[in-house]
């Protein structure tokens, strides 16, 4: 795997939460279960753009969600925060030089972590990731990622006047756990881009698994009229304290030309 090269704590929060971070409306397409030893791999994501947003919750509400070689970010010991990203890239190119053209669609969610090895610039503990891509889903589970293939996950972002648009995430074919809609901002032509390395962390049972991204220049605008809207009663609504909408303290619309991801156990 990757060095995991760069330091910063997470709980300047608000201004390091920034970008990999958020997730979109998902219902799973049920997997089997892999069983065994994991298996590293990486994967290159191509051309892509997100959604990523920061949205503040009761500590005592995702306690029992983060395994205890975990600690929730937080800086008051009151309130911690749950990351959504929603991704999609135009191409996938795995280590072994098998590739996909077609656009794949990523969403995650997860609590924002102190950094578990002092490494990235954002760590979060994966409550969910779903993939549109079946060959992801299939390496994550191998490599020991709780994921889920998602079908019918939509991704639109609709360019409604000259410098942003409109976001829509959904899956039109199921109910919504939750849901992305509302106005972004492109990237300023003068953004020159910030490397960034996200790592989102999982507790198999056995061995705990970091998926960490490299990206080496991710350009931003501004997503804060994003809201994310979730199902009334469903896990993700009781995260967000109960709440349906929620504003979030952080929200970007992310182009990213191109990222790696090392995935694999790691020892903490």
């Amino acid at each position: 795997m990757r060095e995991h090269h760069r330091g910063h704590g997470v709980c300047g929060v608000v201004g390091l939460l920034l970008s990999v971070g958020c997730a979109g409306a998902t219902d799973d397409a049920p997997d089997v279960a892999f069983r065994g030893a994991p298996v590293p791999f990486s994967v290159e994501f191509e051309d892509c753009q997100e959604f990523a947003g920061v949205f503040p919750v009761p500590l005592a509400n995702v306690a029992a969600h983060v395994p205890a070689d975990y600690e929730p970010a937080t800086y008051d010991g009151v309130t911690a925060f749950v990351v959504f990203r929603t991704v999609e890239c135009q191409g996938l190119v795995f280590d072994d030089g098998e590739t996909e053209d077609e656009p794949t669609i990523v969403s995650q969610v997860g609590v924002n972590l102190f950094a578990p090895q002092g490494e990235g610039d954002i760590n979060n503990y994966a409550l969910h990731y779903g993939a549109t891509s079946k060959e992801l889903v299939q390496r994550l589970r191998r490599a020991g990622i709780d994921a889920k293939r998602i079908d019918g996950l939509v991704f639109e972002y609709d360019d409604d006047c000259d410098d942003g648009g409109t976001y829509t995430i959904v899956n039109p074919k199921k109910e919504y756990r939750h849901r992305i809609e509302g106005p972004a901002s492109d990237p300023p032509a003068s953004d020159p881009g910030i490397p960034f390395l996200a790592n989102w962390w999982q507790d198999d049972g056995p061995t705990n698994v970091v998926m960490s991204t490299d990206i080496p220049a991710l350009f931003q605008g501004d997503g804060s009229q994003v809201q994310v809207t979730t199902k009334p009663n469903s896990a993700v609504a009781e995260l967000l304290g109960g709440t349906v909408t929620a504003p979030s303290v952080f929200a970007i619309r992310g182009i990213i030309p191109d990222a790696v991801m090392d995935v694999g156990p790691i020892d903490l």
